[in-house]
C-alpha cells in the first residue's frame, strides 16, 4: 500500500464529527430497524414482543434506510451502521443503565431523553470513544447486573443458554456480543484464494487465509467489499468460513449430481458449483421464495450455469418424487432458530420468540427424512449443525436446541440403510452414506 493509499485509508477510518444532525440521523437509523416508534422502542429490549418477529431483519431495513440517504458519505454511513448494530447487541444493558439514571451525554450531563433512542446512541458513542466518566460508570454498573442484562439477552434465551451450556454459558454469551469477522469465499472458477488475496492487496484491502476453508479469506477492517470491481466481476462472495468448510466436506466432484436441500440465498450452492468447476448438476431447493430469488444474480456474477432453482411448498412437495435415488450428494442446513448467527444478526435475539424453537423439532425431522430419500446407493448425505457447540453428545443437556437436533440425528442414525459418522467441523456435521 503506497503512502497516498495509506493516508486515504486512515481518513476513511476516522470517526465522523458527532454533532446534533448526525446524532439525529443515528437515532432515525436505529428507529428504522425497530418495530415501534422511538418512544417505545427501548422497552422492547427488555420485554419480548411479537412486534419484533413481524419486523424485517435489521440488515435489510438499515440497507433500505441508507439508500434513502444517498448524500451521506462513506465514513458517516459506516459510523451509523456500527452504532445501530452496537445498540442492537447491547440494547438491554444500555437501556437498563439509562433507566437507572446513567449518564449518556458527551458532556457528562444526564441525558434528557434517556428513554429514547438518542440516549442509546450517545451512550454507544461514549463507550466507543472511552469518554469518561460515562464509560467508567457504565462498566462499574454492568459488573453488578444479572447475566441476562450483562449480556443483553432476553431472559428466556439466557435461561436456555445456561441450561444447555452450564459453566460455559457466560463465555458463549460474551462471544455473542462481538461483531463477526468479515470472511469471503474466492470463486475457484476465477482463481484460488491466494490469487484473490494479491488482487485485494492491490485494491488496498488486507486479508489472510483461513486454514479450515481453503477458498476462504478473512478481511482486515470493514472495507466496502461489494463496491469493488473484483466483487462485481465475480471473484468472491461474502460467506462465513464455517459455511465454506461445510460445502468443502462434501468433496463434490465434476460431473456429479448435487442437491442443496435448504439453499436459502445460495451461499453453499455457489461453493459446491465452484468446487465442481461448473460441471455437473446442482439443484437448489428452498421454501422461501424471497431468499431463493437472491441466488439468480449471484449465479450470473459468478459465471455458474449448472444450478437449477426450485421453490418447494414444503418437505412433502410432490415434485421431490422425481429425484428419489438421483443425487450423489445431498447437503442439508435445515431451518432452526438461527441463534448460532447472533454475532452477525444481533436483532434476531429480540425477534425470536420462545415458542418458535419448539416449532423446528418436527420440521427438521421431516426435512432430513425427505433429503435422505434423494440419495442414490453410495450417495453422501451431509447434515449441518448436529453438535450444537458439542452439547448434543452430552445426554445431560436438555435445552430445546439440543433436543431438536438430537431427535433429528437419531432418526437418521436409526435407519438401517445408512452408515453414519460425526465430524467436528463447525458446530458438527453428520455424514451418512447410503448403503
Amino acid at each position: 500500500m503506497n503512502d497516498r493509499t495509506s493516508q486515504e485509508s486512515g481518513a476513511r477510518d476516522m470517526p465522523p464529527r458527532i454533532d446534533a444532525r448526525l446524532l439525529g440521523l443515528a437515532a432515525d437509523a436505529l428507529a428504522a430497524v425497530l418495530p415501534a416508534d422511538a418512544a417505545q422502542a427501548a422497552r422492547l429490549f427488555a420485554t419480548p414482543s411479537p412486534a419484533w418477529g413481524k419486523a424485517a431483519p435489521a440488515d435489510q431495513q438499515l440497507g433500505a434506510w441508507l439508500r434513502r440517504h444517498p448524500s451521506l458519505g462513506a465514513r458517516d454511513r459506516r459510523w451509523l451502521s456500527d452504532r445501530v448494530y452496537d445498540v442492537l447487541r447491547h440494547g438491554r444493558a444500555y437501556e437498563s443503565f439509562l433507566e437507572e439514571g446513567g449518564r449518556a451525554d458527551a458532556d457528562g450531563q444526564p441525558s434528557a431523553s434517556r428513554d429514547r433512542l438518542p440516549g442509546l446512541m450517545r451512550l454507544s458513542e461514549a463507550l466507543r470513544t472511552h469518554a469518561e466518566p460515562e464509560a467508567a460508570a457504565y462498566r462499574q454498573w454492568l459488573e453488578q447486573q444479572p447475566p441476562a442484562v450483562r449480556f443483553s439477552l432476553p431472559d428466556w434465551l439466557w435461561e436456555g443458554l445456561a441450561a444447555t451450556h452450564g459453566e460455559q454459558a457466560e463465555a458463549l454469551a460474551a462471544t455473542l456480543l462481538l461483531p463477526a469477522a468479515i470472511e469471503i469465499r474466492s470463486n475457484l472458477l476465477k482463481g484460488k484464494a491466494t490469487a484473490l488475496q494479491k488482487k485485494l492487496a492491490e485494491a488496498g484491502v488486507a486479508a489472510e487465509t483461513v486454514p479450515e476453508a481453503p477458498a476462504a479469506l478473512r478481511v482486515t477492517g470493514r472495507p466496502a467489499l461489494t463496491r469493488l470491481p473484483l466483487f462485481e466481476n465475480g471473484w468472491f462472495e461474502l460467506q462465513d468460513a464455517g459455511s465454506q468448510a461445510i460445502a468443502e466436506c462434501g468433496a463434490a466432484r465434476r460431473g456429479e449430481r448435487v442437491i442443496d436441500f435448504c439453499a436459502g440465498a445460495g451461499g453453499k450452492t455457489l461453493a459446491l458449483a465452484a468446487r465442481m468447476r461448473n460441471q455437473g448438476q446442482v439443484l437448489a431447493f428452498d421454501t422461501d421464495e424471497a431468499r431463493l430469488s437472491r441466488l439468480g444474480p449471484r449465479l450470473k456474477r459468478a459465471g455458474v450455469d449448472i444450478v437449477t432453482q426450485m421453490r418447494l411448498k414444503d418437505s412433502h412437495d410432490a415434485r421431490l418424487a422425481r429425484y428419489q435415488g438421483w443425487a450423489d450428494l445431498v447437503l442439508v442446513d435445515a431451518p432452526c432458530s438461527g441463534s448460532g448467527t447472533l454475532r452477525r444478526h444481533p436483532d434476531l435475539k429480540w425477534r425470536l420468540q420462545p415458542q418458535e424453537v419448539a416449532h423446528y423439532r418436527q420440521l427438521q425431522r421431516q426435512i432430513m427424512a425427505a433429503a435422505a430419500r434423494l440419495l442414490r446407493p453410495g450417495g453422501l448425505l451431509i447434515i449441518h449443525d448436529v453438535l450444537w457447540y458439542n452439547t448434543v453428545a452430552d445426554p445431560g443437556r436438555e435445552g430445546d436446541e439440543t433436543i431438536i437436533i438430537r431427535e433429528a440425528l437419531d432418526a437418521v442414525r436409526a435407519a438401517d440403510s445408512y452408515t453414519t459418522t460425526l465430524l467436528t467441523v463447525g458446530n458438527g456435521l453428520l455424514v451418512a452414506v447410503k448403503d
